[in-house]
This record gives structure tokens, sequence and C-alpha cells, in this order.
């Protein structure tokens, strides 16, 4: 799915779902267009962690003051397998919290997937958990991203038949092509931009004899563990190679077998708005 990703803050979680789709959508009554399409359960937003992944494995206070932007912590002696933190100050009038998946964590220095939005003083408090049933109970909290339907995002144009249009082009559909209506198909707009993505992350890198530079090293990491920074990089690495995309943020990956599902944000030259991708899956050979 595609989408215009917005990172919920503690005051959208407690304002609610109703009140972000008047902020987002323009119509409170548009909530459950935000639930479909971020496949929400009840009740879709919370600042408590625990109703999403249980007791917490360990609660730690923070030693010194972290400022925005961090993406490591020292941690000595936590239970491994923590997979999420959750951060959390309780200041003068207002609580500043974020959740954030973690990448390693080898008992001593913990790295975070995602550098963190706010700065943390001393004695906020963590909660680190094992996040074994994410994907089953969809509950959003602080510092995740929503998306909003790109059918009600201004930033894209949308045809005639309410189709989005971007301007990427278009290009001869399918591998090496295909057919419709007695014709060779086509795709335009951000369907061009999609295949364009799939072609350079499933063509393995030297195997073209002209463009031998072109492609991605992900045949190479296959076996490696999804939580491993070699597919982010390896993901991100081929899709900059695209001259229409800027940057790729965020990147997740889950692997299975040959197949890697891409989660990331791509911000491109001819959007305004940053593109992201939700479990986009591509076969590697």
């Amino acid at each position: 799915m595609i989408g215009k990703p917005h990172i919920l803050s503690v005051s959208d979680v407690q304002r609610g779902i109703q009140a972000l789709a008047m902020q987002l959508l323009g119509d409170a009554q548009q909530w459950p267009s935000l639930v479909t399409a971020n496949q929400l359960s009840p009740p879709y937003l919370t600042t408590n962690p625990g109703a999403i992944y249980g007791p917490p494995t360990s609660m730690v206070i923070l030693p010194t003051a972290i400022s925005a932007g961090t993406t490591t912590l020292q941690l000595l002696n936590e239970p491994q397998g923590i997979n999420v933190v959750y951060f959390a100050s309780a200041g003068g009038t207002a609580l500043t919290a974020e959740s954030v998946d973690v990448d390693t964590y080898d008992g001593q220095t913990l790295t975070l997937a995602t550098p963190t939005l706010h700065a943390y003083p001393e004695g906020s408090s963590l909660q680190l958990f094992t996040a074994y049933n994410e994907g089953f109970i969809r509950v959003l909290l602080p510092g995740q991203t929503l998306l909003i339907p790109v059918e009600d995002t201004a930033s894209f144009t949308l045809g005639g038949n309410g189709e989005l249009v971007d301007t990427f082009g278009s290009d001869v559909a399918g591998s090496p092509f295909g057919f419709a209506n007695g014709d060779i198909a086509t795709v335009t707009g951000l369907s061009t931009l999609n295949q364009r993505m799939r072609a350079v992350i499933q063509t393995a890198v030297k195997s073209l004899p002209l463009h031998k530079n072109w492609g991605s090293r992900a045949g190479q990491v296959v076996g490696t563990p999804s939580q491993s920074v070699k597919w982010a990089t390896v993901i991100r690495e081929a899709l900059m190679l695209l001259p229409e995309i800027n940057n790729v943020t965020n990147t997740q990956t889950r692997v299975n077998g040959s197949s890697v599902a891409v989660t990331a944000t791509v911000y491109v030259q001819t959007s305004e708005s940053a593109i992201q991708l939700v479990n986009e899956t591509f076969q590697l050979s």
C-alpha cells in the first residue's frame, strides 16, 4: 500500500482517531478510511504500549539526558530479544513519548532502527518490549506512522477516474512486457515508479553487461536475518540508483526465503510528499 505518512504525536493519540480524520482528511466521519488503510484494531491509538505488547520485558530510568535524533543508548545487561523501546517523559504540562523499533542490542549498546523524534531528560522512563504479537494487534503509539489514504491527499493529482497520477511518466508494463486490448500494455504515474523500484531491486548488480553498476546486492544477503542492517543498506543503495528518488529512510525488511517485503519512506523529485512503501514484496533471483 502507498500513502502519505504522518508521524503520530502524543496529542494526536490522545485526541483520538476521529479528531485525526478531521485534521488530516477534513471530515471526522472519514475515520473508518484511516482504520481500513492502516489495518487498525480497536482502540486504534494508545499511549499505553502494554495494551499492545503486554508487560514490558524491562523498565529503565534514563541515566543521562539524550537529544532528539539519538540512535544509540548504553544499556547494560538488559534481556536479549528486545525489539521495541517506548520512551516517556512527563513534563509540567504534557507528556512526551514515542515508540521506536530496535535494530540491534548486544547486552551493552542498544541501536535504534530510527532516530528519536524528541529529546528526553535524565530520569525519563524507558519500557523495553519483546513484541512477539506485533502484526496481530494493530494499534499505533506516539512516534509510529499513520498512513493517509492517497485519494484524500491534495499533494497528489487524481485522474478523471480517481486514479492516482504523478509525474513519473509511462513505461511498458511487465517483464519483459505485457499485452492489453491487443496492444503492448503500459503503466503510468505512480505505477511507473513502482515498476522501476521493482526492477532495480530484483536485478542483480553486475548482471547487465552495459550497466554493471545498476541493480541491487540483495541476492548476496539472502540468508541474513531480516533485522540485519545489511538488508536496509542494500535496498536503499539500489533505490537511490533511480534518478527520480532523492532519499530513502526508515527502511525495514521482512525476509521469507528468496522474497523480501520492504517498508520504507521514499522521497522523490516530483512530489512534495513522501511516498510510503508498506510490505511491498520483491522476489529475488
